[in-house]
């Protein structure tokens, strides 16, 4: 695997121990409590409470800190935080009890994993220290849900002649951060938004009835609404939501968007573990229009009338991610239209002439995979700044696959085209569109891969690119609901 910046999928370990001191005789001051991780990676932090002076006289023993666990994650696809509960020390020989123990430090990486809080009680003369193991780095998969606060130390035991310590004070929740698979532009800070959380950290709804679904068009908050069931309609969402299917076997017969308008943009929105059969639909599959930060990743998308998933009408900072996009041999064209193979898949700006999308449709595609029937638009680009890479590409019969058009700027990396025609293309030989290709796998491919006329762009974001053989056994294993 080639990095270039990271998004590391596969765990990363780390191991804090806290070394255990133990003498004789009068103690001196406490060590400072630990503070909790915070850094991008996602690894949970680990503090040990402060063990409490011990007393002159007597023959107790110091108290120990109990040790809490981080939260677990949120699904089976991300590794968040699971501590090994600390090691327990026990004071010297002492006399008073010790004074409280120290509060618990607040575990919680970006990515998902939770910390460990460990509140100390009160010890006698030696100094109670007690160990944690890190939280486990979730990079891979989704992001998992903040760790749950840990539990309130133990007081230390009395003296002979002294009082018990207080209990410590309990750690606080891990942040689960952007999920791992919305890295790319959805992740970037911009806009008044710090990456794309979705309605993490706001209520569960379970929708049973497309009624329900509908109600949270306009109701603002955070909400993860988890669809319990299929169901049928032309739906309609609002910012700070996650959308997702309970299962991976939900699927929405219609259509579901996220459209805002010139003095509404929606922002901060996900969706995914869901499979969208547009087939009775008159709308696409999905449309992304007037919104900015939106993740959709790990669903499946077929038969859309128009197109499976556009991206359109200033709409920015979108990661597109572990899709499947294809038709069935049911599909059939919207009412008037006379192309009889529309089955065009993803388009990314709807004009040459719509200025408004300069400086805007930044989005990202990586381990998509466009499969049967699709014919064109994986995707076709007007003026955004779209990063392809690590998807595949299977749709023999097809027209083309990616194609720059007006004042677009491609950056496409280390993708497996197999059995398909012009890879990647300057639409209409559009000489103000850029492309950078590099790290592509072509198998059994004809016609035209278009580059150059430029150097694109650079994207500001950590992502780490497969190499270009590996990525069609990735992404056939991993796309879709899961």
């Amino acid at each position: 695997m080639t990095s270039r910046q990271r998004i590391a999928r596969s765990p990363i370990v780390m191991l804090l121990v806290v070394p255990v001191l133990l003498r004789c005789g009068s103690s001196d001051s406490n060590p400072p409590a630990g503070m909790g991780g915070s850094d991008a990676s996602g690894a949970g932090g680990s503090t040990s409470g402060v063990g409490g002076n011990g007393g002159t006289s007597g023959a107790g023993s110091g108290g120990s800190g109990a040790s809490s666990t981080g939260g677990s994650p949120a699904d089976a696809n991300d590794t968040g935080g699971s501590p090994r509960d600390a090691s327990v020390s026990t004071g010297g020989n002492g006399g008073s009890g010790g004074a409280a123990g120290a509060s618990g430090g607040a575990g919680g990486g970006r990515d998902g994993a939770g910390g460990t809080a460990d509140g100390s009680g009160g010890s006698a003369p030696a100094d109670g220290a007690a160990g944690a193991e890190a939280g486990v780095d979730s990079s891979a998969g989704r992001g998992g849900a903040g760790g749950n606060a840990g539990s309130a130390g133990a007081g230390g035991k009395a003296g002979s002649s002294g009082a018990a310590g207080s209990a410590g004070s309990a750690g606080k929740p891990g942040d689960a951060g952007v999920p791992p698979s919305c890295a790319g532009w959805a992740s970037v800070d911009a806009e008044g938004v710090n990456g794309t959380t979705g309605g993490q950290g706001g209520p569960v709804i379970e929708i049973t009835t497309a009624d329900q679904l509908a109600s949270y068009r306009r109701v603002a908050g955070p909400y993860v609404l988890r669809i319990m069931n299929d169901l049928s309609g032309e739906f309609e969402l609002g910012s700070d939501k996650t959308v997702e299917g309970a299962t991976s076997n939900i699927t929405i017969h219609g259509s579901l968007s996220f459209s805002g308008t010139l003095t509404l943009t929606l922002s901060n929105l996900i969706v995914r573990n869901l499979k969208i059969d547009a087939l009775t639909s008159t709308e696409d599959a999905m449309d992304i229009r007037f919104a900015h930060h939106v993740c959709v990743e790990h669903c499946e998308f077929i038969d859309g009338p128009d197109g499976n998933l556009d991206v359109v009408s200033e709409a920015n900072y979108v990661t597109i991610a572990y899709n499947k996009f294809s038709y069935t041999p049911a599909w059939h064209p919207l009412p008037g239209e006379t192309a009889l193979n529309h089955r065009f898949s993803n388009l990314v700006g709807s004009s040459d002439t719509t200025m408004a999308d300069r400086g805007k449709l930044k989005v990202t595609y990586h381990h998509n995979w466009w499969a049967d029937r699709v014919v064109e638009r994986m995707p076709r680009v007007r003026f955004g700044e779209v990063h392809v890479f690590n998807n595949y590409y299977s749709a023999s019969g097809n027209s083309y696959a990616i194609a720059a058009g007006t004042e677009a700027k491609l950056v496409i990396e280390n993708n497996y085209f197999e059995n398909i025609n012009d890879p990647h293309i300057f639409y209409d030989n559009e000489t103000t569109a850029q492309i950078v290709a590099t790290g592509n796998e072509y198998i059994n491919v004809t016609g035209l891969r278009h580059a150059g006329q430029g150097t694109a762009f650079v994207p500001p974001y950590a992502y780490t690119l497969q190499s270009g053989p590996s990525v069609k056994a990735t992404v056939m294993a991993n796309v879709g609901p899961q």
